[in-house]
């Protein structure tokens, strides 16, 4: 039901030192860094990223049984599938304490589409709007926008948070609609243009699209026409009357979630154009997009892909697994860990601040530690490698938890 994590090491002649885990899902990190899961759960099913360098650790993992069955598991990942979770097209997890290496396996799904470029996202105000024909209209006026900006991804939120699937691309890959957070009363023109890819070596590919709204939507695809439609009371049409078949979530609602079927042609690049009206109470606007027919399983982070400029790798590296070896756990092999060097490479430089803003670990407190660490390298010595090499690695730590056990180990 509930649990709490840590990883510790304490070398040779040095201080006990906790290795803090930098971001989760499904929990939450303690100040100390912690991975931990409080409240009562059928399944807690945590994800924690922690960035080792290699060598030995120890493991404490503690957990409570309320009721309706135990079991608790801890897993290993390489790789923040957090801030990546593209990566996340195989399963890659080894229990910790086997020592199995899993082999590089290519994803059952691969990206079906991306875009050329950033996409241009307007803003403006509602007045009288009520609808996405009014919508269509009213930007048909080139009006001046109040407010302008160019994104990677069609994955806009006005609220502060990941959207409606948002959570399932990573905040890297989440953006604030450019008038800002907390606002309502708007509407949005989105426009860009993307290429379709060969995901199966035969010409044509069908392609299933998720328009994921708050409020009102459509998604057109210049010059083509969507052939089927599922959701939630979502349909197809024309909102100016014209030939193409646009998908439409075009009613008044807490969240749209459309899905539209259609067939483009491999290698070819397409213009697109979505619009969304917001009256109140938060502003979600995504583009998803998956290969096949997905209008009868809808929503699935395995086979969807954000509409990105991102090339999304069709293999997924090997993973070592991490096997219990007898301790004391004294830390990372050539000297002690550098606050400061996200990237375990000896030495804190601008390699870092990449890995801190891409994923932004502990936050401001995480930038002001690189900066008053920027400069610093690694000293000697050495340690019985725990964490495989060479890499240091990023790793994803899952707990799936229902018990009672308090345990201590020490991760190989």
């Amino acid at each position: 039901d509930g649990f709490a994590m840590r990883i510790l090491s304490e070398p040779t002649g040095g201080a006990l030192t906790q290795h803090a885990f930098t971001s989760s899902r499904n929990g939450r990190l303690d100040p100390d860094g912690s991975l931990v899961f409080l409240a009562p759960t059928g399944d807690s099913n945590t994800q924690g990223v922690i960035n080792l360098a290699p060598g030995t650790y120890d493991v404490e993992f503690i957990w409570y049984e309320n009721a309706g069955g135990a079991f608790a598991e801890v897993s290993t990942h390489k790789g923040d599938l957090i801030a990546s979770p593209l990566t996340d097209r195989v399963a890659q997890w080894i229990l910790l304490g086997d020592g199995t290496s899993l082999p590089e396996q290519e994803r059952p799904f691969k990206q079906p589409a991306r875009l050329t470029g950033p996409v241009t996202v307007k803003n403006n105000v509602r007045g009288t709007i009520n609808n996405v024909t009014e919508i269509v209209a009213h930007w048909r006026g080139n009006p001046t926008p109040t407010h302008e900006g160019m994104f990677d991804e069609v994955i806009l939120n006005g609220d502060g948070g990941n959207g409606i699937q948002g959570a399932n691309a990573g905040p890297g890959n989440v953006h604030q609609f450019p008038n800002g957070t907390g606002v309502d009363q708007f509407t949005t023109s989105v426009t860009g243009e993307f290429t379709v890819l060969d995901t199966n070596g035969v010409a044509g590919e069908v392609l299933t699209f998720g328009l994921f709204s708050d409020d009102n939507a459509g998604l057109h695809i210049l010059g083509q026409s969507f052939t089927g439609v599922a959701g939630d009371m979502d349909t197809l049409g024309n909102p100016e009357g014209m030939t193409d078949q646009w998908l439409l979530g075009d009613y008044r609602t807490g969240n749209t979630n459309a899905y539209g079927l259609i067939t483009l042609q491999d290698n070819t690049t397409y213009d697109f154009e979505a619009f969304m009206l917001e009256e109140g109470g938060g502003a979600v606007l995504e583009v998803w997009v998956a290969p096949g027919d997905q209008l009868a399983t809808g929503f699935d982070p395995t086979k969807f892909f954000p509409l990105t400029v991102d090339v999304a790798p069709t293999l997924l590296s090997a993973n070592n697994g991490l096997g219990l070896v007898q301790g004391p756990g004294t830390g990372p092999s050539g000297g002690t860990a550098i606050p400061g060097d996200y990237n375990n490479d000896g030495k804190v430089d601008a390699g870092d601040y990449v890995v801190w803003r891409k994923t932004n670990i502990n936050g401001q407190a995480g930038y002001d530690t690189w900066r008053m660490n920027f400069g610093r390298t690694s000293g000697s010595g050495s340690a019985l490698s725990a964490v495989p090499e060479p890499a240091a690695g990023l790793l994803v730590i899952l707990g799936l938890v229902g018990g009672a056990l308090v345990s201590r180990r020490r991760a190989n």
